[in-house]
């Protein structure tokens, strides 16, 4: 059992209890072994050390009971301990340390992680939610909230304080409606096509006929357009990663995808054939599986993301549509809304967009299925126009005859 005591001190005995010269004193054994370690732990007030030697002997009772200097360690040290636990990408580290230094390092850094609260990181949600979209405020919570999972599941904390975030009524959409405006129609569509730099044309139709990620499209390869007849093959992206021979973040391959991590198939239109045709008869490919898209300055070697923003930007002016907003993942949007206004199911783009589940799908694009009461009752008048006709067509023919 924990012992309480206070250390003698010349003061009356009437007054001991209340006087300041020696601090109250904790005695008690940490878990573990035959007989655990022996612990200290020092009070002003006789009221704050019965609650702890309570405490201590409850939390060792039920299992619960965490070395205190373990709690004081600094968040900015369990991050770093949690950071290198794992196997991970130089993309993954290169991003997971920019939301680190940006987000997280400004709050949380140089607290001790056992005096992080529920209301701490709600306000600091709360914060996040109000400046940036829900996707990004989303995913950062998600590494905020496994830093605490590791931080409880190592005995560094006795508790989770991020387990108390879950939302309250209804959850907000993780994804965001697609606005009208962000949607290009087939003629700008056409117009990027043709003004985009010869070499990465393709890139265009490639998204916007097939719903790709602009780092889907630019791994593109003559093994992905091969693979199965009628069909884009899609199991690499490019990405960034740290180094690049000491010349800053460089880029490769990566055969996995976002969020599947596996490959996906998505149908390969006559108008993305074409396309592709007419890169590989003007430009060729290169490397290893026949890559259509390189680098404009290194041989054999993918294009950047920024290389291919500045001619995406180039091309915009081009074609007259400075100042529309578009972005690569405007050509993406493009191909949900012809799919959708075509009567294509949404499960089905889903899938050919690689979305993690139908209602992110919903979420983005379900205000673009307007006329889908119409569609319905069109459906049912034309089943049962069909039925009419078959029992009609069924039905026996009664010839007259003659009674002369």
């Amino acid at each position: 059992m924990a012992k309480v005591w206070k250390e003698d001190c010349a003061c009356p005995k009437t007054k001991k209890a209340t006087c300041r010269h020696k601090p109250w004193k904790v005695r008690y054994r940490a878990p573990g072994g035959r007989v655990g370690k022996q612990l200290e732990a020092s009070f002003k007030l006789k009221e704050q050390a019965d609650e702890f030697a309570i405490k201590v002997e409850r939390d060792k009772a039920v299992g619960t009971y965490i070395d205190p200097k373990q709690t004081g360690r600094m968040f900015s040290d369990v991050w770093d301990e949690w950071l290198m636990a794992g196997s991970r990408e130089p993309s993954t580290l290169a991003s997971y340390g920019s939301t680190y230094r940006n987000h997280l390092a400004p709050v949380f850094g140089p607290r001790p992680i056992g005096g992080i609260t529920s209301k701490d990181i709600a306000d600091w949600k709360r914060d996040q939610d109000e400046r940036y979209a829900p996707s990004t405020a989303h995913h950062r919570m998600v590494v905020l909230k496994t830093i605490f999972r590791y931080a409880h599941e190592m005995e560094i904390i006795p508790r989770n304080p991020a387990l108390s975030q879950r939302q309250r009524g209804r959850a907000t959409p993780i994804a965001r409606q697609v606005k009208p405006t962000e949607i290009p129609t087939t003629g700008e569509v056409e117009a990027l096509f043709e003004a985009m730099w010869g070499p990465l044309k393709a890139s265009i139709w490639i998204q916007a006929g097939s719903g790709t990620r602009v780092g889907e499209s630019l791994a593109v390869s003559e093994a992905s357009l091969e693979a199965v007849p009628g069909m884009l093959k899609l199991w690499q992206q490019l990405h960034t990663h740290g180094s690049n021979d000491g010349k800053g973040r460089g880029v490769g391959f990566k055969d996995e995808l976002k969020w599947s991590r596996e490959a996906r198939m998505t149908p390969l239109s006559y108008t993305v054939q074409q396309a592709v045709e007419r890169h590989l008869e003007e430009y060729g490919s290169w490397g290893e599986h026949g890559w259509l898209f390189e680098s404009p300055k290194f041989r054999f070697q993918p294009i950047s993301f920024k290389s291919y923003a500045d001619h995406w930007t180039k091309a915009l002016d081009k074609a007259g549509l400075k100042g529309s907003g578009y972005t690569p993942k405007s050509l993406r949007h493009y191909f949900a809304s012809v799919c959708i206004a075509g009567g294509v199911p949404l499960y089905e783009v889903a899938q050919w967009m690689g979305h993690k589940s139908t209602r992110v799908t919903e979420t983005t694009y379900a205000h673009l299925l307007a006329d889908a009461p119409n569609r319905t009752m069109d459906a049912v008048e034309v089943a049962i126009l069909e039925h009419a006709r078959t029992v009609m067509a069924e039905r026996p023919v009664v010839v007259a005859v003659d009674a002369a």
